[in-house]
């Protein structure tokens, strides 16, 4: 019994457990606030998350020329019946739904197709 305890407690320590993890959809918002980039990658491009009562968006700007690249992604944020964030990314003719394995101050994960996809929070929204 002691060692299945120690294991748990291991193991919720490597996924990143962070006792900072927001408990709302409303919380998940307010921390996704802000500009990221993609965790490693060396590109110009920026994503942006905002959020009003009514919706959120992402815009994907290009920091180099200050262009925005895209900003028709809408932005959903959902809890299920076992208490799992989701992340709902809706185009024109298409939508994606990948569960949020961490967001704190710093980094934002989430359950991309292949693996898991990570940005690095470089900007708060105020």
């Amino acid at each position: 019994m002691k060692i299945f305890i120690i294991v748990f407690i291991i193991s919720n320590a490597l996924i990143g457990q962070n006792p900072k993890y927001p408990n709302s959809v409303e919380e998940i918002k307010k921390s996704l606030e802000g500009e990221w980039v993609l965790d490693g990658d060396d590109s110009n491009e920026h994503i942006h998350f905002w959020f009003s009562e009514k919706s959120g968006g992402i815009e994907y700007k290009d920091v180099k020329t200050d262009m925005i690249i895209d900003d028709h992604t809408i932005v959903e944020i959902l809890k299920d019946e076992r208490q799992i964030f989701w992340i709902k990314f809706i185009k024109r003719l298409s939508s994606r739904m990948y569960s949020i394995q961490l967001l704190n101050d710093d980094y934002f994960v989430f359950r991309g197709e292949w693996q898991d996809v990570r940005y690095k929070k470089i900007k708060t929204t105020e």
